[in-house]
């Protein structure tokens, strides 16, 4: 970087660069400028200028401030705002010039010596400071990025008054693995923007919301905006309640929509909010301990956002800030290192491992396992701070918190070479296992009976059925299903075990999908308030393709479906697609008593921006990151018509195999329309509507020789290498 006078007045700056093709930067770009022989199209780069500089509100910080700033001038925005800009390059602006040996020069049109008024025109409208570490930034600026017009980022720190170019980003708090680890490219701003060093430049302090449409939003500096948008659907303003889950008197619940058009309140973040260091993961340097030291009414106000920081006694709707009314620049005396609110007592909430989690789950056996006996299942939990010592759950704390449970699931399948299906189970729930409650309200119940060396055993009510091929045991609980604050450091994996029932062994249940892919994002994956964690293989016991949730749901239902399948692929796949029509409209499921049903809507859900629900690697283990039609590993269908008075699945009628796994995402009618002409059968899985009616187990069964409906035809083009193996198409 040059700037004339840089120790002085400051002049029109100058920016050098090389662009490399690989990230380790051993690839140079013949021509930097594209074009000419770079294999790729002229390229359009666009600049930022950032400053750092001490935060007013929040001493002992730095904050970036952009020298380029504008007013927009349009209906939704407030005219007097101005809002963090870049310069692009055109033959009217500043020039680029390529040297032919690898490197370009930009030269900018604005000159840092000369300070003006916000207007509609991008300018300098900030005092140059010669001894504050600046930042030049570049973004290649096309609206339609593709192979042959890259997307690239890059920056560069330097202290104009001495030249000293930075070695280090002098403000990291996140970095981009950080945010990779669920975005997995995070593209924003037309796919153009792609770093958290480049994002800071604009989104910094400085930059006010103008979006008159803007509703509980009033800033874009990049802290507030990411954890406001993280928070979504739980931020109070949204909610109407705490984060603890407390109900704000007086609040109503609300939307969250950024700079009038950004909408962000169907959001839920796939940990605990209050889980930093998901994303503060930087290890070093001034930034690095900001989340923990740096409290401010701006930033913690930006997740506790109902919470009044000024007034003693808070309108309705928000609640008073319980040390009373504080000012920036007093945080510390409370929330600093090593006071009684030190930050990290409250927010180092970070996802429990094996090696950290309060207890240790396993089955030690399965005792009397033929067809008409009573399987016996004794298990032990162990406490892993002491050696592995047995937790007495009759007395020990832990587990004599109001909160704790502990049950134990006993399922099979009647099928050969089937997944669980439960069937004769007896249950008033369509496919689902026998469940003992082992311990409940913190009391621990009279079917668990204690063994002399700390171990645990319960028996089944109901013995296994005659026709059952293969059985699997789960253990699963915790001493808190609150999942959403400081409980959170009890979650607990969940342990399994499959056992032969008769003679006949066990086949080895198939890997679909790898947990420590759904880590990265969900830190240690869950469901049913925390107790369920960490082993997929017990998810699947109770979500089975015979399962549905039929017995809950009322006449009258949000989507209008009368059932819906809980086959953990189908939940799976729809809860990460959400509703994105008119692929897909999203998955509703009921839950609990028919007349009060608990209801899950996640229709307003999705992946991360930045990835796509077309990336099936991301979660699908790396034997088959790509499953295709010939490799969908079911042998039932999934039950689309159960019946809860009713436990013979033989009466169920089902949805084609195939069709009902693809359909959970591809649900257009396009979509589906190809797919009932090619053999499915039955209701849709996602949606209303349906391929053709349900056939039963046996009736999918006899039409692969019959033909019809449910003789699915999808692997002659779907299947492994065949012309439109999904593996073509499911990593984009």
């Amino acid at each position: 970087m040059s700037i004339p006078n840089a120790a002085t007045t400051g002049g029109v700056p100058t920016v050098t660069y090389v662009l490399y093709r690989d990230a380790a930067m051993t690839k140079p770009v013949t021509a930097c400028a594209g074009g000419a022989s770079s294999g790729y199209a002229e390229f359009a780069p666009a600049f930022t200028i950032a400053k750092l500089v001490d935060d007013p509100a929040n001493p002992g910080t730095k904050v970036w401030k952009s020298y380029l700033n504008k007013l927009l001038v349009n209906p939704v925005h407030k005219a007097d705002v101005p809002v963090a800009a870049v310069e692009a390059s055109s033959a009217t602006v500043g020039s680029l010039v390529d040297h032919g040996d690898g490197s370009c020069s930009y030269t900018f049109q604005a000159d840092l010596s000369k300070q003006v008024a916000p207007s509609a025109t991008v300018a300098v409208t900030e005092a140059y400071d010669p001894a504050a570490v600046t930042r030049f930034a570049i973004q290649n600026n096309l609206a339609n990025p593709d192979a042959t017009r890259p997307v690239f980022n890059g920056y560069g720190d330097v202290v104009p008054a001495t030249g000293a170019m930075a070695t280090a980003d002098p403000r990291a708090l996140v970095s981009d693995a950080a945010c990779g680890a669920c975005h997995v490219q995070l593209a924003v701003h037309g796919a153009r923007r792609l770093e958290v060093a480049y994002c800071g430049t604009c989104h910094n302090p400085s930059m006010l919301d103008p979006g008159t449409l803007s509703t509980n939003s009033t800033t874009l500096d990049l802290a507030v905006m990411i954890h406001k948008i993280h928070q979504g659907s739980r931020l109070p303003s949204v909610s109407g309640r705490d984060l603890d889950g407390t109900a704000i008197p007086g609040a109503v619940p609300g939307r969250l929509i950024m700079n009038s058009k950004h909408e962000y309140t169907g959001v839920k973040f796939p940990q605990d909010t209050g889980s930093c260091t998901v994303c503060h993961d930087v290890a070093s340097g001034a930034g690095s301990d900001y989340w923990k030291t740096q409290a401010s009414v701006a930033y913690c106000g930006s997740c506790h956002d109902r919470t009044d920081f000024a007034n003693a006694t808070p309108a309705a709707g928000w609640t008073a800030h319980s040390a009373g009314v504080v000012a920036d620049g007093s945080c510390a005396a409370c929330h600093g290192a090593g006071k009684f609110a030190d930050a990290t007592k409250y927010h180092s909430l970070a996802a429990p491992t094996l090696e950290t989690e309060v207890a240790s789950l396993q089955i030690v056996k399965v005792e009397q396992t033929a067809p008409g006996e009573f399987p016996a299942v004794t298990f032990s939990v162990s406490n892993p701070a002491a050696a592995g010592a047995a937790f007495d759950l009759a007395t020990d704390p832990l587990w004599k918190l109001p909160t704790a449970r502990l049950g134990v699931h006993v399922g099979w399948s009647t099928v050969e070479g089937a997944n669980w299906n439960n069937a004769g189970a007896g249950a008033a729930k369509p496919g689902q296992p026998v469940s003992i409650n082992v311990l409940g309200g913190g009391v621990l119940q009279a079917a668990a009976v204690r063994n002399a060396d700390g171990t645990y055993t319960v028996t089944s009510p109901t013995a296994i059925p005659s026709d059952a091929k293969a059985g699997v045991a789960v253990l699963e609980g915790s001493p808190s299903k609150d999942s959403t604050r400081g409980n959170l450091n009890y979650r607990i994996t969940a342990a399994t075990a499959t056992f032969p029932i008769g003679t006949a062994a066990v086949a080895a249940r198939r890997q679909e999908v790898d947990a420590a892919k759904c880590n990265r994002c969900h830190g240690l994956v869950e469901g049913h308030e925390g107790n369920r964690s960490g082993n997929l293989d017990s998810c699947v016991v109770c979500h089975n393709t015979s399962a549905t949730d039929v017995q809950s749901r009322p006449a009258v239902t949000i989507d209008g479906k009368t059932e819906q399948s809980l086959q953990f692929g189908v939940m799976v796949h729809a809860i990460h697609s959400g509703a994105s029509l008119p692929y897909t409209p999203g998955i509703v499921t009921y839950h609990g008593p028919i007349a009060s049903p608990v209801i899950a809507d996640f229709r307003p859900g999705g992946m991360a921006s930045g990835t796509s629900i077309g990336r099936c690697d991301l979660c699908h283990d790396d034997a088959s990151p790509f499953p295709s039609a010939d490799d969908v590993g079911l042998t039932e269908g999934f039950t689309t018509g159960g019946d809860f008075t009713n436990a013979d699945q033989a009466t169920y009628t089902r949805t084609s195999p195939i069709a009902g796994a693809c359909g959970s995402c591809h649900a257009s009618a396009a979509a589906l329309s190809h797919m009932a002409q090619n053999g499915a059968a039955g209701p849709y899985t996602i949606g209303v509507g349906q391929f053709s009616a349900g056939l039963t187990q046996l009736e999918l069964v006899a039409a692969q020789t019959s033909g019809g409906p449910g003789a699915e035809a999808c692997a002659v083009c779907h299947g492994s290498g065949s012309v439109f193996d999904p593996a073509q198409d499911h990593g984009k």
